[in-house]
């Protein structure tokens, strides 16, 4: 989507970039985050603590997703169109590419 978005924008010549940060867990500790787990934790028949870890590694909280978007903000990461973010920072998942794609 931010890559559509940004090809539109430089089509109508218009200065803004858009990217994309995406969680690469469930963060247990958000009302969202918290049903989804408990519904895979309750179909394993296990705790939510325990498919969390199993899944994922770590368990990452919201405070912990907000502090790893802060220190990617004040970082070079400007080029990027997609980030990933984990309990390890922020990672690129997707460059530009010299030409946007154009739907079919």
């Amino acid at each position: 989507m931010a890559r559509d978005a940004n090809a539109i924008a430089k089509e109508r010549g218009l200065s803004i970039r858009f990217q994309a940060l995406l969680p690469m867990q469930l963060m247990a500790d958000t009302r969202l985050g918290l049903a989804v787990a408990s519904e895979y934790a309750r179909r394993r028949g296990i705790s939510v603590e325990a498919h969390v870890t199993e899944r994922y590694g770590t368990i990452m909280n919201a405070r912990t997703y907000g502090e790893r978007v802060a220190e990617w903000l004040d970082g070079p990461q400007a080029n990027g169109i997609a980030f990933g973010v984990g309990e390890s920072g922020v990672h690129l998942m997707e460059e530009p590419s010299i030409a946007p794609r154009r739907s079919a």
